[in-house]
């Protein structure tokens, strides 16, 4: 539950959940099913239908809560304990007081805990409790954020095509898997789409002569220096592309101001990364800060679905001096309050290979240049 005091905090919202959108789409597919099972009530009013523990799903919410809360959108009123569930029917407590049988029943289902079946998560929406309900009697719908690949670019079941395609050409998959797999990517059906990307996932394990390095470190730390000194970025040409949402802004010649032009920049790094799959270009970089292990977390679930090997390259700055280092070289106008804040979210990844700030090692760089892959494959 959300309190927006304003329109400006309703647009704030809307771009909040757009932006959620990726990360739903990989981490909460709709292969992914929710179960059900037993009945609960709220103070004998509300009677619904509980959903088991998800991680996946928890993961979504906390996202939100993060996102909501930095935004400084007001979260007053949830339950400390986010409760999962399908509501089922709503009454008054005197509805179920004043009526003995009713009131034992509800006691009866709510400790049957019998199974009641399964769901995927087919959308996120923003719904109105204020303006006036729509014509079926529900909440008016303000946002709706659909947990479809499709949505997030309408040319990637074309691409995807491609893709078995060149399995095909290349003998790494049979006709009948080949056919099976171009009704799921021609069907326009979310669900099948989704079905689609699981099964190539599972036919072709991913190949170590096609890598996606996604980087990650607070601005200034060297990330950028790092890549564009690197062996693949001098010698790969045509093999490598470089992807990242500050790209767009700079042939602008533009800075990122607010939610929404952030939204429209990640959305074309994901676009250039797409592209870079689906012609099989051997080397790709995505660069970005990505404080939270979710901000990357679609261009790992592509990545597998084009069959590229993924690691993740860090690096870690928490040294108070390294910090005012990265401020001076940083070329974003991000502030000392900023870097900090990143630090202070900063989310471990188990997975990442971890190094120190170049600048601690200046003439690491000077002598020759670095490769990436190499760096990856010996961690």
């Amino acid at each position: 539950m959300l309190t927006l005091c304003n329109e400006d905090q309703v647009t704030t919202a809307k771009n909040i959940l757009k932006s959620v959108q990726p990360m739903l789409i990989s981490i909460l597919p709709l292969s992914h099913k929710l179960r059900f099972k037993g009945l609960g009530h709220f103070h004998e009013r509300i009677l619904y239908a509980s959903i088991e523990p998800d991680a996946r799903l928890s993961k979504i919410v906390q996202i939100l809560k993060f996102k909501f809360g930095k935004a400084g959108i007001s979260l007053e009123g949830n339950r400390n304990v986010f409760v999962p569930h399908v509501t089922i029917l709503k009454g008054t407590s005197k509805d179920f007081a004043s009526h003995e049988h009713v009131q034992k029943k509800l006691t009866n289902v709510s400790t049957a805990n019998h199974k009641l079946g399964e769901q995927s998560v087919q959308s996120l929406v923003l719904y109105s409790r204020f303006l006036p309900k729509d014509v079926d009697g529900t909440y008016h719908k303000i946002s709706t954020v659909e947990n479809s690949l499709k949505s997030l670019s309408s040319t990637l079941p074309k691409k995807l095509l491609q893709r078995v395609d060149h399995l095909f050409d290349s003998e790494k998959v049979c006709e009948d898997d080949r056919n099976e797999l171009q009704e799921l990517f021609q069907s326009g059906d979310a669900v099948k789409l989704d079905k689609g990307v699981t099964r190539l996932t599972e036919l072709y394990s991913s190949s170590v002569n096609k890598m996606v390095v996604i980087m990650r470190g607070i601005s200034g730390s060297g990330k950028t220096h790092l890549v564009e000194n690197s062996v693949e970025a001098c010698d790969y040409r045509d093999g490598y592309v470089y992807c990242s949402a500050r790209q767009l802004f700079h042939k602008t010649g533009g800075s990122i101001l607010d939610a929404a032009e952030l939204n429209i920049a990640e959305a074309y790094c994901r676009s250039c990364f797409m592209d870079a799959l689906a012609t099989e270009r051997f080397f790709v970089v995505v660069d970005g800060v990505h404080t939270k292990c979710w901000d990357y977390a679609v261009y790992k679930y592509l990545a597998r679905a084009f069959g590229y090997v993924c690691r993740v390259l860090e690096i870690r700055v928490t040294d108070p001096e390294d910090i005012k280092v990265c401020l001076q070289n940083n070329t974003s106008g991000v502030q000392l309050e900023e870097l900090l804040e990143a630090v202070q979210d900063w989310e471990d990844d188990p997975e990442a290979t971890v190094i120190e700030p170049w600048f601690n090692k200046p003439d690491t760089l000077k002598h020759k240049a670095i490769s990436l892959k190499q760096l990856l494959l010996a961690t």
